[in-house]
């Protein structure tokens, strides 16, 4: 699933300030996505509903993150797709 540079920045930057959003992302990330408006086929393809809790890093270091976004500095690590091995 790749994201939008529009949709990395709405989620970095709401994973920086919005603590319903974060609580909901640690709850169930992948509705969270849906909730922002990614594709909810392309959410059930990539993440697996029985893993969907996770921990987050505090507000400041998504801050930074987006800082760093906002200033061009991840364009090109965002962008980047990793491959992927189908085995069998």
């Amino acid at each position: 699933m790749a994201l939008t540079q529009a949709q990395q920045l709405d989620l970095v930057q709401r994973l920086a300030t919005d603590d319903a959003f974060r609580h909901l992302f640690q709850q169930d990330n992948a509705q969270a996505l849906i909730a922002i408006g990614i594709d909810p086929s392309a959410v059930s393809n990539h993440l697996d509903a029985t893993q969907s809790e996770c921990e987050l890093a505090d507000k400041a270091t998504f801050a930074a993150v987006l800082q760093d976004m906002q200033n061009g500095d991840f364009s090109a690590a965002m962008a980047m797709q990793t491959p992927q091995v189908k085995i069998g």
